[in-house]
């Protein structure tokens, strides 16, 4: 009897879990992982060949690191010789908490070089509507952002290359963002 009543919580949880999280139970990209912030009550997909690593003092990754909630970048497979693996260097995708409320004349002060005096542009995916940052001026690459409210604060998605005779992320990173966003949903 006791190991029946185990038995049953055992398989009870996980059920519960995936009735709160849609993108775990509904998924939009098959073989893709899910994270979600049970926090603010958020979740999105992401390509299985990104794995979450944790940012280090000084590393480029997350380079809001005090509201870092993920960083992923994408490793090439053990099969891809190091001087064949152009498309994985330098890809990667980061989720932060801005820790302000969400209100584009502030988003300002994440523009890049020469685009200061516009806000984001804003992008509907879905039932979602994302506010844009690309490329800006100079010689320098950048990471394509989009930024999204929830429960009034703001957050932002950041593609992160490879880059290929660009500055901003290459056409594969442009495909994954308009997937991953479109996964996004809320519970």
């Amino acid at each position: 009897m006791r190991l029946a009543f185990w038995t049953g919580i055992a398989l009870f949880v996980p059920l519960a879990a995936f009735a709160q999280n849609p993108c775990a139970a509904h998924p939009t990209q098959p073989h893709w992982r899910v994270f979600a912030d049970s926090k603010y009550g958020f979740c999105f997909e992401y390509p299985p060949d990104y794995r979450r690593i944790t940012p280090s003092i000084g590393s480029r990754r997350c380079s809001r690191k005090d509201g870092c909630l993920l960083s992923l970048e994408k490793k090439a497979p053990p099969s891809v010789p190091p001087d064949e693996n152009d498309e994985f260097k330098n890809a990667a995708i980061d989720l932060s908490d801005l820790g302000i409320p969400f209100d584009l004349e502030p988003l300002r002060n994440y523009a890049p070089t020469g685009l200061q005096d516009q806000t984001p542009e804003p992008r509907q995916v879905g039932s979602e509507t994302f506010y844009y940052y690309g490329p800006g001026g100079g010689g320098v690459t950048y990471p394509d952002q989009f930024f999204f409210k929830v429960k009034g604060r703001a957050f932002t998605i950041d593609f992160d290359g490879p880059y290929t005779d660009d500055k901003t992320p290459a056409d594969v990173t442009k495909q994954i963002e308009g997937k991953l966003l479109a996964s996004f949903r809320h519970f």
